[in-house]
């Protein structure tokens, strides 16, 4: 073989490997969600401070309202029996659209459509019939209400986790799958949980309580 023949077959290996490298260097980013374990703590810890007030109002006692006077003359006509509901008293919080910009700083869009279903237009039978109604509403007069019995369906809430037991299962560059240690009323548990990235940023897609 001739010396610029070695030299040719030489550089053809020098850029093989080099792609090589590339190739793989670029599978790794692909499948990694870019943050170090101290950024996804980190991001973790703030969503779950911001989803203990989300899910209080969503799927625990709600929020604080005006006292029930037992007459539901400002029910929807269509509601059979009808459904009381009280002016919510919050400095926050004054319509559908605040309570929805709330959860969507906390979860994903796909997560939210869910639960925007079920809290701000209920929940009905197969023939139409209503079997749980709205948990908040604008009122006509444009006030945020909510139903005067809401508490009645809160579950059990305020679990605690320990983020130094965070560990990752899998992730991509736009989600990441992990457990975490935890505990609820005493009894301990790991749970799986997952955040997935969107436009706004990193958001659970799945169930924090």
């Amino acid at each position: 073989m001739s010396g610029k023949s070695a030299e040719r077959t030489d550089m053809k290996k020098i850029i093989v490997f080099s792609l090589t490298l590339l190739l793989c260097f670029s599978l790794f980013i692909s499948c990694s969600s870019g943050m170090t374990e101290e950024e996804l703590k980190n991001t973790v810890g703030d969503l779950l401070e911001k989803s203990v007030t989300v899910n209080e109002i969503y799927f625990g006692t709600g929020l604080p309202h005006a006292p029930a006077t037992g007459i539901a003359d400002n029910a929807q006509d269509y509601d059979e029996p009808p459904a009381e509901y009280c002016d919510v008293v919050s400095v926050n919080y004054k319509s559908v659209d605040d309570l929805k910009a709330a959860a969507l700083e906390v979860y994903t869009e796909s997560y939210c459509d869910s639960i925007f279903e079920m809290t701000f237009l209920g929940m009905q039978n197969d023939d139409g019939t209503i079997f749980r109604y709205a948990r908040f509403i604008d009122s006509f007069e444009g006030t945020l209400q909510i139903r005067a019995d809401a508490a009645d369906d809160a579950i059990t809430l305020g679990r605690e986790y320990d983020l130094s037991t965070l560990k990752i299962l899998r992730e991509g560059s736009d989600y990441v799958y992990f457990t975490l240690d935890s505990s609820l009323n005493g009894k301990n548990e790991t749970v799986q949980l997952c955040i997935k990235k969107g436009d706004s940023g990193w958001r659970f897609d799945t169930p924090t309580y």
